[in-house]
C-alpha cells in the first residue's frame, strides 16, 4: 500500500520512471540520465541505495557517470568516519569497475555542527545549524557545477518505536500523506540542478537493510558504519572487546591524534545509530529468515 502511495506521489509529478527493490520501494531513476550523484557518508542506507543503482547501471550496460559527495566532519572525536567511507567507496568500486566515479570531499569545521551551536543561522525563515547549510549548499554546487542530473540522499525514518530514544527528529515522517516536496526537492525544473531525491524517507531501516542479504553483499554491510559513539561509550566498549590501541590507551581523548587508519574500532552499542541498525538487521533477518552465520 505504501509503495503505490509513494509510486502515485511520483506520476502526479511527472516521475514514471524507477528501479525497484526486492519489496518494491520505487528508486526514481531515468536511463536517459548521464550524471547522477549520491551524498554518502559510509552508512549501510546510502551504501546499498548506491549497490542496487550501480548494479542496474552495470547489467543495462548505460552510459552514467557516478558522483560521491561527501563531507568530512567530527574529525577531532571521530577521525575514522572517512576512512570509514572511502573503504565504501572502494568497495563499491571494486563491485562494478567499469562505472566511471567521481569522488568529491567538502569538509564541515566541528565549530558549526548543530551540537555545537545549535541553530542559530537564519535560512528562508528557518533556523539552520553551519553543517546543515553546508551539507545542502555543497551538493547543490556539485550538482550545478558537474552538472548532474540527479542527486540520491537514503534517509530512513525513524521506526516508532524508537522516534524518542534519541534519533533525529526530522525522521519522524508520517506516512498518512506523502509529502512529495520534501521527497523530491531543489529547482530541477530550471534545468540548472539535480533533482534531489530521497527514496527511502518513508521506510524504515530494517526495510533497507535487508537488501544486503536480498543481493548477497554482506560484506559491503559490514564495510559501512552507523555507530556515532565517541569517548566514554567507544572506550568501554574497546576494553570490553579487547581492543588495544593508541585511542584506547588514552581513553579516545584527542582521538585525532592517536587514531590511525586501519585501527579496530568497536561499534559503541549504545547511541541511537547502533540500536536501530542493530534492531534493523535482526529484523531483516527475522523477515527473511536469515540464519545468522
Amino acid at each position: 500500500m505504501l509503495n503505490k502511495k509513494i509510486t502515485q506521489a511520483y506520476n502526479s509529478n511527472g516521475i514514471n520512471r524507477f528501479i525497484h527493490t526486492s519489496i518494491g520501494i520505487p528508486i526514481p531513476f531515468d536511463p536517459d540520465w548521464k550524471r547522477i550523484g549520491f551524498n554518502i557518508s559510509g552508512g549501510a542506507d546510502t551504501a546499498i541505495l548506491m549497490y542496487i543503482v550501480l548494479k542496474h547501471i552495470s547489467e543495462q550496460n548505460l552510459d552514467i557517470e557516478v558522483h560521491t559527495i561527501s563531507h568530512i566532519r567530527i574529525w577531532t572525536s571521530r577521525p575514522w568516519q572517512r576512512t570509514v567511507r572511502l573503504n565504501v567507496v572502494k568497495k563499491l568500486k571494486d563491485y562494478f569497475p567499469n562505472i566511471k566515479m567521481v569522488e568529491h570531499e567538502n569538509f564541515i569545521p566541528v565549530e558549526i555542527e548543530m551540537a555545537v551551536i545549535g541553530s542559530v543561522i537564519p535560512v528562508k525563515g528557518e533556523m539552520k545549524s553551519g553543517d546543515q547549510i553546508e551539507n545542502s549548499s555543497y551538493a547543490r554546487y556539485i550538482g550545478f557545477r558537474f552538472k548532474l542530473d540527479a542527486a540520491y540522499c537514503a534517509t530512513t525514518r525513524n521506526p516508532e518505536h524508537m522516534s524518542k530514544k534519541g534519533g533525529d527528529p526530522g525522521r519522524d515522517y508520517l506516512t498518512d500523506t506523502i509529502d512529495f516536496d520534501q521527497m523530491v526537492y531543489g529547482p530541477y525544473h530550471t534545468g540548472l540542478f539535480p533533482m534531489q531525491v530521497k527514496p527511502f524517507m518513508y521506510y524504515t531501516k530494517d526495510q533497507v537493510i535487508c537488501e544486503y542479504f536480498v543481493h548477497d553483499v554482506e560484506e559491503l554491510l559490514n564495510t559501512t558504519r552507523s555507530c556515532e559513539g565517541e569517548t566514554g561509550y567507544m572506550n568501554d566498549a574497546s576494553v570490553a572487546e579487547g581492543i588495544t590501541n593508541k585511542m584506547v590507551d588514552n581513553g579516545f581523548e584527542n582521538a585525532f591524534i592517536h587514531y590511525t587508519p586501519g585501527d579496530e574500532l568497536p561499534e559503541c552499542g549504545e547511541c541511537f545509530w547502533c540500536l536501530e541498525r542493530n534492531w534493523a538487521i535482526k529484523e531483516a533477518k527475522r523477515k527473511l529468515n536469515v540464519i545468522s552465520s
